[in-house]
């Protein structure tokens, strides 16, 4: 979970943990700002001055407006299907889109969670550096949506 939400554990769990899950079905999505991720990176607020980076930290390096408001709209669903799968079993997936204001935002979103230039920096251990090296994403797409005044149906003008 750590290297999901946040470098330092978010939640110790319960002291037995088989019974319930062993912790809390809810994590927090907090914004910790910015400069967490290189917080982090460096190993401050760490056990022990581990160096270590959570994908979301490190995505909000550049996701979130200044007042801490997401600046991208995500659907995310499970999935469980045979596709794409090499021997045509159903797996479990995730089917995740976000809808970002420009194509130059997304691409500056995906180079801040990667982090390579604190990973670097800071000399952070590849297996310690966010969720990239567990996925596989064989069906990536982007789209290109206009601004609703240069689409072919705007819609919004015809809604009484």
């Amino acid at each position: 979970m750590q290297y999901m939400f946040h470098a330092p554990a978010v939640h110790p769990g319960n002291p037995d943990q088989l019974t319930d899950g062993g912790g809390p079905s809810f994590l927090p999505a907090e914004n910790r700002g910015p400069g967490y991720a290189e917080r982090t990176a460096q190993g401050i607020g760490l056990p022990r001055g581990e160096r270590r980076m959570g994908h979301l930290s490190t995505l909000q390096r550049s996701s979130r407006a200044p007042d801490g408001t997401p600046m991208h709209v995500r659907v995310d669903g499970p999935g469980f299907d045979a596709l794409d799968v090499p021997d045509g079993s159903s797996q479990p997936k995730l089917h995740f889109s976000v809808f970002v204001p420009t194509a130059d935002f997304f691409g500056r979103m995906r180079r801040s969670q990667a982090a390579v230039d604190l990973a670097r920096r800071h000399r952070v251990a590849e297996q310690d550096n966010g969720l990239e090296r567990f996925l596989t994403c064989t069906r990536r797409q982007n789209f290109l949506i206009p601004p609703r005044r240069h689409r072919a149906f705007p819609l919004l003008e015809l809604a009484d």
